[in-house]
């Protein structure tokens, strides 16, 4: 009959025989626990790092929006010059409000300036 090589205590082989010293494997475990402290702050550091540029990069994000809604504004301003008549003049002074007004300035700066 068949016997399996198991079945024999004396050549069982332990998995765990190089463990059995438990004062070494505290030993390793001990060792780790700087390393893991370590990375745990470089882990904290950079969590901190991210949030920050997420913060600048919503700032940013707005700016922009900002900058593009401005050139827009700017844009459709721009595309109401030149003035040929007086009728055209007084459209456009009912037009400007306080929220326009800035870029109707912006306009009349550029075309001095060109």
């Amino acid at each position: 009959m068949y016997k399996s090589k198991m079945s024999d205590p004396s050549k069982k082989k332990s998995i765990y025989k190089s463990n059995t010293d438990f004062q070494g494997v505290r030993f390793a475990c001990g060792s780790l626990e700087p390393k893991i402290d370590n990375l745990e702050t470089e882990l904290k550091v950079l969590q901190d790092q991210l949030k920050y540029v997420l913060e600048v990069l919503a700032q940013q994000t707005v700016l922009l929006k900002n900058m593009t809604r401005q050139h827009i504004n700017d844009q459709t301003v721009a595309d109401k010059f030149p003035i040929t008549s007086e009728e055209q003049l007084l459209k456009i002074n009912d037009e400007i409000t306080s929220e326009n007004k800035l870029a109707y300035i912006r306009i009349r700066y550029n075309f001095n300036n060109n």
